[in-house]
């Protein structure tokens, strides 16, 4: 009875531990789940206290006008919360989001403008084109690929 008692608890801890972190199933991952995971990352672009709650794979990259600027979730997760270009970001408005643009179930596209301020004067807008691979087999931010532009604020 005593070693049932020890590993009842060990037992129900790795069940649950499973279940938790077990990632979502290509039936579980809705396209409202894809577009809850993109929108998280939006909602951190101007939220800073938001960084924690984007889903990326471990090996989520990230390119800008072509250009690599991530290279792993957890670093994509540190440059939200504590690079200086995102610290000048006012929250994006979004002004078309897209799921399984040309018929890809694991391609969502955004287009949204970023009011950029500098000592509280919005100095540019950075209108946005952003393609997130979110696959439905985990639901996890894989790839962004932005094309950023710089105008005059609107």
């Amino acid at each position: 009875m005593a070693a049932l008692a020890r590993v009842v608890p060990a037992v129900i801890t790795a069940v649950v531990a499973t279940t938790i972190a077990a990632p979502a199933t290509a039936a579980a991952c809705t396209p409202a789940r894809q577009l809850a995971a993109a929108d998280a990352y939006i909602a951190a672009l101007g939220d800073r206290t938001k960084a924690g709650a984007v889903p990326f794979a471990p090996n989520a990259v990230r390119f800008e006008n072509g250009l690599q600027t991530g290279f792993s979730g957890e670093q994509l997760r540190g440059d939200l919360d504590r690079h200086l270009q995102y610290s000048i970001m006012d929250a994006p408005k979004v002004t078309a989001r897209t799921v399984a643009p040309g018929g890809d179930a694991d391609l969502l596209h955004y287009r949204f403008i970023v009011p950029v301020r500098i000592a509280g004067q919005r100095i540019v807008d950075a209108p946005t084109d952003e393609d997130f691979r979110i696959p439905r087999s985990t639901c996890l931010i894989t790839r962004i690929d932005a094309r950023i532009t710089i105008t005059a604020p609107r």
